[in-house]
């Protein structure tokens, strides 16, 4: 929507973040590029995911589940 004035037509309502981004993109301060389905990383926070794309996505976050963390301070000695 942000480098589609068409759709940006279209909307009603239309949030502060979404100019803001418009603006750099016509000032050619910003460059919006198509990001497959497949690669939408926000996807893991938003869908149910099968179970390799979910580690997929959260490896690429650098999120660690809670008991990965804790076996790894236990073998430091940290609790």
């Amino acid at each position: 929507m942000a480098a589609n004035p068409i759709m940006h037509a279209k909307i009603k309502h239309v949030d502060f973040d979404l100019h803001f981004v418009r603006e750099r993109v016509l000032s050619c301060m910003l460059q919006v590029a198509y990001v497959p389905a497949k690669n939408q990383v926000a996807d893991l926070f938003s869908k149910p995911l099968a179970v390799q794309q979910f580690l997929l996505f959260r490896h690429k976050l650098n999120v660690v589940s809670f008991s990965s963390l804790k076996k790894k301070n236990k073998k430091r000695g940290e609790y």
